[in-house]
C-alpha cells in the first residue's frame, strides 16, 4: 500500500474545495509542517495554487490557497504529431479518426 505523500494530502485538501480558496487553518490541520515545500512542490508538477487573501478580521490577514488548475496530461505521440501538424482543422478531424481507425485494426 503506497503512503500518501505530503503533497499529494495537500492537492487532496484543495481538490476538496472545487476551485473555491481553502483556508489556512484546513491546511494547518494537515500537520504537514513544511506545507509550503510540498505547494511548490505541486507547483513544479503544472498545478496552479494561488495564494488568496480570504479577508481581514481586526486588522489581521486570514490567508489560503486556491486550486485554479491541474496539468494538462502529457500526450501521446499520435496526439503530438496531429496537434502540431500545419493541417487545416478539418484535415486533422480526418487524420485523427483515421489514425484511431488504425490502431483499432492493429489491435485485432
Amino acid at each position: 500500500m503506497n503512503k500518501k505523500t505530503e503533497a499529494d494530502r495537500i492537492l487532496e485538501l484543495l481538490r476538496s474545495y472545487h476551485g473555491l480558496p481553502c483556508p489556512l487553518n484546513k491546511v494547518l490541520d494537515l500537520r504537514i509542517s513544511q506545507y509550503g515545500r510540498a505547494i511548490h512542490s505541486l507547483r513544479r508538477e503544472g498545478y496552479v495554487i494561488k495564494n488568496i487573501t480570504m479577508e481581514v478580521v481586526d486588522g489581521k490577514k486570514h490567508t489560503g490557497f486556491r486550486l485554479d488548475s491541474e496539468p494538462e496530461p502529457p500526450r501521446t505521440e499520435q496526439e503530438e504529431i496531429i496537434a502540431t501538424s500545419n493541417f487545416h482543422a478539418e484535415e486533422r478531424i480526418n487524420l485523427a479518426t483515421v489514425g484511431k481507425q488504425l490502431c483499432m485494426l492493429g489491435a485485432r
